[in-house]
């Protein structure tokens, strides 16, 4: 910031807050102080903000009819609309025969977001980090404002949607709540993939952690041809699209799409993940959950849920507890929170607010939400998840839960201290679970069966 703050004027450009104020005039009001002033202060030239100030908010027009507006040749008016699209302030939108248009987008979700992964001269976040800044107080300014006044209905900047195969028992499902369908009924026969922004301000922040950064957003249709065309995406088949959504799924990333193009056409899938996203981040952040509403409510399958607690470590909003009914040494306690739905959300202040909240996720805690012998194991293994599958004979699918945490059960069979058996409930009545032996049993009926040597 030290290098944005040399640089830039002591006085306000008054021609870049109106042209704010036309973009996103909520934000405006706060001038030189807005995360929109800072990310576009070192962006926009004197004449770029007056020639895209010509252009209604998301109305795309021909670049013959902007260059009459806007009184210059139209190949002045196209290297300005192209550098525009370039930095990110505008976007190509073709029309049906794919003759050109430009478009001015809203801040949010839109230009805040191009911003970060484009550049005239190479990849302006890198060069910019100002941006980073920019882009962190306009999210949590607008979480802010407007977050905790969103009714209990879907009305948030994105919405989670389900993949279809967690949709198969449904009766009847809309044509928007369907992932498949809406990616399709979008594409036109585009599919690309693209860097993270989300994921690059928090590894500009030094909080990624172990969620890798690469290619998790997915634009489809003229925004996947607009990204790739301005060099911030690269297409891919559809095969490899849909196969990109499972493997997100796998990870338990939240399928986040746009509402602001209605409920029937989107123009991206975010692949969201609790501790980078910001959009989840500021809705736990204000507590303002609406922000990130699905029309969906997860339940149980008591035949298949063998208390893992994996759904509880990857839950974003924190909402999901595991633990009453499994025997523990200690009572598990579960605090519980003034929402602006249960309070008045016209009072809902900074008071309200956990500023702490990647922290405050109690819930899953090592001494809570979960059985006790998975809180002692190191490695923290689902043991009382895999102990049952095997007592139903479902050895795969047991050893394959034992590898997500332990990629060696055979040889921790055999030298394992076995702290999951000391912490064993039964205990306390006769002995403790062989958990050691069933962990090496899994391991090496397994290898016999496949003919591999066990590890």
């Amino acid at each position: 910031m030290q290098d944005y703050i040399r640089h830039t004027t002591k006085q306000p450009r008054q021609n870049l807050i109106e042209f704010i104020s036309h973009v996103d005039p909520g934000t405006a009001q706060l001038g030189m102080n807005s995360g929109a002033y800072i990310m576009l202060d070192r962006l926009m030239t004197d004449e770029m903000i007056e020639f895209a100030s010509h252009l209604k908010l998301r109305t795309p027009v021909y670049i013959e009819e902007l260059a009459a507006m806007s009184g210059r040749s139209v190949e002045e008016a196209a290297k300005l609309a192209d550098d525009l699209c370039q930095i990110g302030i505008l976007i190509y939108k073709p029309d049906d025969k794919g003759v050109d248009r430009v478009e001015l987008p809203i801040f949010v979700v839109g230009m805040l977001e191009q911003l970060m992964l484009a550049g005239l001269d190479g990849d302006q976040y890198e060069m910019y980090p100002e941006l980073t800044v920019g882009f962190m107080k306009q999210t949590n300014y607008m979480a802010e404002g407007n977050g905790t006044l969103l009714p209990i209905a879907n009305h948030g900047v994105h919405r989670p949607v389900p993949i279809e195969s967690a949709l198969k028992n449904e009766s009847r499902v809309e044509s928007w709540e369907n992932l498949e369908h809406l990616i399709d009924e979008s594409a036109n026969g585009s599919f690309a993939v693209m860097d993270c922004i989300c994921r690059k301000l928090r590894k500009a922040y030094g909080e990624l952690g172990n969620d890798p950064d690469k290619e998790w957003c997915m634009p489809v249709g003229y925004y996947a041809d607009y990204m790739v065309r301005t060099g911030k995406a690269r297409y891919v088949t559809r095969d490899e699209y849909m196969q990109k959504l499972k493997l997100a799924d796998e990870r338990g990333y939240v399928h986040n799409v746009c509402n602001h193009e209605g409920k029937d056409y989107i123009e991206y899938v975010c692949n969201c993940d609790y501790e980078s996203c910001m959009s989840l981040r500021v809705a736990t952040y204000t507590r303002a959950y609406n922000i990130q509403k699905s029309n969906f409510v997860a339940t149980v399958d008591a035949e298949k849920c063998v208390a893992c607690g994996s759904c509880v470590e990857k839950c974003p909003a924190n909402a999901v507890k595991l633990g009453q009914k499994l025997g523990q040494k200690h009572k598990t306690e579960y605090a519980t929170a003034d929402l602006p739905n249960t309070t008045n959300s016209l009072t809902w202040s900074k008071d309200h607010y956990d500023n702490d909240y990647l922290l405050h996720r109690k819930s899953v805690q090592p001494e809570t939400g979960t059985a006790p012998c998975k809180t002692n194991c190191p490695a923290h293994i689902a043991v009382q998840g895999y102990l049952r599958m095997a007592a139903q004979g479902r050895y795969p699918e047991a050893l394959e839960l034992i590898k997500k945490e332990n990629p060696l059960p055979a040889v921790c069979g055999n030298i394992c201290n076995r702290r999951c058996e000391s912490a064993c409930t039964r205990g306390s009545f006769d002995q403790p679970l062989a958990v050691d032996e069933v962990k090496k049993f899994l391991a090496y009926e397994t290898a016999l069966q496949k003919q591999i040597c066990p590890v």
